[in-house]
């Protein structure tokens, strides 16, 4: 049976750590972290979080590798469905 959008989201989610924006944000500059926002760039020139980059959810796994190949870097992935 398919499942729908909101039902994969909430599967995801569970084998996922989520925290807020202002954690994120204290943890990438402990731990020299970025964060990536995966929505397409329109929606990020519209309201772009402080400090983010934009590798939109399409374009993440090509462009990860060749960005930051650093395994040790702490990543923190923003999207907009959370």
């Amino acid at each position: 049976m398919l499942k729908t959008i909101p039902e994969i989201i909430s599967e995801a989610a569970k084998s996922l750590n989520t925290i807020t924006a202002a954690d994120a944000e204290k943890k990438c500059q402990q731990e020299n972290g970025i964060i990536i926002d995966v929505r397409e760039p329109a929606e990020f020139a519209e309201k772009a979080g402080k400090n983010t980059i934009n590798i939109p959810r399409g374009l993440l796994e090509m462009k990860m590798l060749q960005l930051y190949p650093d395994e040790n870097l702490a990543i923190f992935i923003h999207c907009a469905t959370g």
